[in-house]
């Protein structure tokens, strides 16, 4: 794990130009900034390499790749590239290794062998079809880029401890499209070997850094002395293993349970878990442990607590924001640059204790525990008037902007002060009051607090309460109402008609038609008294919104805006004829029910009765008046003309009137219909059989009235 050891003289003088400049080793080129890669170079080459060969260019089976590869800052390099996705400890991973060689590889002849630290888990046997290679140029003219499997794959322990797995990978045909089975991988192609995720190869469970060694069948022997030997590849230093802690959630609110899983650090150790304000991996006097737990052989370790405040602070940034946006350097997070931020970390107790890994902005994020804001209303319902509290719990501090409910702006607290003077302390704890505001709309809806933090909840909104006699009426019906729960003071009105051209701004609607004021309370004001109640009648116009059947809303808002409403249920008109058959000429009874009615101030609406025998039989009408409940009853004889037999329509018919108008016609009829039926004519005789000369009486029915029976 990042073993380092001291540099020859000699090839420290090559170290030294690389500071200044660019050197390249087995065609492995090291700049001024990949410092631990130099390192690690002088580290593989101490005692194998004859540094004067080191003055001539050097002929090697691995040399920079030129295709850019993506991963973390670690597992970056410019030279021949290993890429593990992902990175997290014990992990199952996908390797990606790029490289290009000076050699031919023959397929079915040639290796490719990977010698791995042992901290990574590699199966004893794996199957080929986990690996693929591919190269940018094959031998024989075959087509290149091809992702072929190899031949075969092997896995042995080596190494002085026989601890360290090697794959051995041989070569495939590069070309199967060709048919010939003899394409192999060309001097100086560029080669992407994958190790799929699905191989079963696991990263070190524990932090730290650990090599991974390449080489081919076909390294020089001025290269290749052992099966140790790192190549260029070595110069990678390895592959990086992060310590991390994972989280079930990042957003709790207060009082949530959490727990953290360190992953990475030192198994049997105690693995401390604290709030880092600084993430600077240091525990300091100030700063509050969480939990302390030892470590699992598997270098894990886990601990649950609580989110509480303090010591954890609302939010996870300040109103003035940045906080929780580290900077960064060589991989590095910048001292100072992290304060506030719920930042959870843990401390292992290794020799040398490792903390959790920072090495950018995914890597702070990551381990950073939101406190998340609440809001709450007592009670979390109300009529417009009512008084709410409103509690606040860690918010971030700073003054309120706004509050809104189902989106009408509250400006005032129930006070009378701007809500803008409401300011969350430190703590992130508030307590205030509102009043619903007149005008608001009824019904659940989003109240929203906005300030440093924004939260919202689902609040209730009723609305004023009206109580009306009859509940189940019928069009011109006088409906008493009382109301309560409207504004209060005195002051408030409904239906004074102030000015000649304007109202006090109240109105009442049956089903979204408003009402004329001469129909409410006989065209008086109505007064509220100081309680918020009244009493006053209402006559229900006669309009399309109440002539059908069904629930309409009747609603009231008073001249301050406050609103009440209630359900009224409109009776189906009905008629029905008696009898249901009759002959020509006789007369039948017609009543109907649930009309508009005869009010209690004598006014009262004319219906037409007509039975329309057709163009033929003509019509006969009859007129009737309803009672108060809206019943009526009238005769009227079936046209003598009406065809023998038939069936038809006799009509109940009123005309409606143009809504908020006193008496103004709107030139539409509502009208009821019901079916009758004239049956055949019919004849008989006293006697079925005689003798020539007997006298037969004939009666008939059912033919038209003085009309003489042309033949018999």
């Amino acid at each position: 794990m990042d073993k380092r050891i001291a540099v020859p003289a000699g090839l420290a003088i090559l170290v030294a130009l690389a500071v200044v400049g660019m050197m390249t080793i087995f065609g492995y080129t090291a700049t001024s900034t990949a410092e631990a890669s130099i390192s690690d170079i002088s580290q593989d080459l101490q005692g194998k390499v004859d540094l004067a060969k080191l003055e001539q260019p050097f002929s090697s089976p691995l040399v920079a790749a030129t295709a850019d590869v993506t991963g973390t800052a670690n597992n970056i390099w410019n030279g021949p590239s290993i890429q593990q996705t992902p990175e997290d400890p014990g992990a199952g991973a996908r390797y990606t290794f790029k490289f290009r060689t000076d050699d031919t590889l023959a397929n079915g002849v040639d290796d490719i062998v990977i010698l791995w630290d042992s901290e990574f888990g590699v199966p004893l046997t794996i199957d080929r079809s986990h690996f693929s290679i591919s190269a940018d140029t094959v031998t024989n003219g075959g087509s290149a880029d091809e992702s072929v499997a190899p031949v075969n794959v092997t896995v042995e322990l080596v190494g002085t401890e026989n601890d360290e797995p090697q794959i051995t990978i041989t070569v495939g045909d590069m070309d199967t499209s060709d048919g010939t089975g003899g394409n192999g991988i060309a001097t100086s192609a560029e080669v992407t070997l994958v190790i799929r995720q699905s191989a079963g190869i696991t990263n070190p469970t524990e932090e730290g850094k650990d090599h991974v060694k390449l080489h081919t069948s076909q390294d020089t022997t001025a290269i290749k002395t052992t099966d140790e030997d790192m190549l260029a590849a070595d110069a990678q230093g390895g592959m990086y293993t992060p310590a991390i802690i994972d989280f079930n959630s990042l957003g709790e609110g207060r009082g949530g349970e959490v727990t953290a899983v360190a992953k990475g650090f030192e198994g049997g150790t105690g693995v401390t878990f604290w709030l880092d304000i600084d993430a600077d991996g240091v525990r300091d006097a100030t700063e509050i442990d969480l939990c302390t737990v030892q470590a699992a052989s598997s270098d894990i370790a886990t601990c649950s607590f609580d989110i509480n405040n303090p010591p954890f602070e609302p939010g996870i940034e300040a109103a003035t924001g940045g906080e929780c946006d580290g900077t960064f350097a060589s991989n590095a997070l910048t001292a100072g640059t992290v304060t506030i931020c719920n930042y959870i970390n843990a401390i292992d107790g290794d020799v040398t204790p490792r903390s959790s890994t920072i090495r950018n902005q995914a890597d702070l994020d990551r381990q950073i525990m939101e406190l998340k804001p609440s809001v709450s209303a007592s009670p979390n319902e109300g009529n417009p008037g009512d008084t709410l509290t409103i509690q606040l719990k860690d918010y971030v501090a700073g003054a309120l902007t706004a509050i809104t409910i189902g989106g009408v702006n509250i400006t005032t607290n129930a006070d009378g002060d701007a809500i803008t003077t409401e300011t969350v302390p430190a703590s992130g704890e508030l307590s205030f009051t509102i009043k619903i505001p007149d005008g608001i709309p009824t019904g659940t809806l989003k109240m929203e607090v906005a300030g440093a933090s924004t939260e919202d909840l689902k609040i209730t909104v009723g609305s004023a309460d009206l109580t009306a006699t009859p509940s189940t009426v019928v069009p011109n019906q006088r409906v008493s109402i009382i109301g309560s729960g409207f504004s209060d003071g005195g002051a408030v009105t409904i239906n004074s008609p102030g000015t000649a051209t304007a109202t006090d701004g109240s109105v009442v609607t049956i089903g979204g038609e408003t009402i004329h004021f001469s129909k409410i309370n006989d065209g008086a004001s109505i007064s509220i008294d100081d309680g918020g109640s009244f009493s006053a009648s209402i006559d229900l116009p006669v309009t399309s919104s109440t002539t059908d059947g069904g629930t309409r809303e009747l609603k009231i808002k008073d001249s301050a805006g406050r609103v009440g409403k209630i359900n009224l249920v409109f009776a189906d008109p009905s008629i029905t004829i008696s009898p249901e058959e009759g002959q020509v000429s006789s007369n039948v009874t017609v009543t109907g029910k649930n009309f508009a009615a005869k009010n209690n101030d004598g006014n009262s609406i004319s219906i037409t009765v007509s039975y329309d025998a057709g163009t033929a039989g003509g019509t006969n009408t009859a007129t009737a008046t309803p009672n108060s409940s809206g019943e009526w009853s009238v005769t009227v004889q079936v046209p003598s003309d009406a065809p023998i037999p038939s069936t038809n329509t006799v009509k109940a018919s009123y005309g409606l009137f143009t809504a908020n108008t006193a008496s103004t016609s709107a030139s539409i009829d509502a009208i009821t219909t019901v079916t009758h039926k004239v049956p055949k004519a019919s004849i008989s005789v006293d006697k079925l059989s005689g003798a020539p000369g007997t006298t037969v009486s004939v009666s008939a029915a059912g033919f038209k009235r003085f009309t003489p029976v042309t033949t018999l």
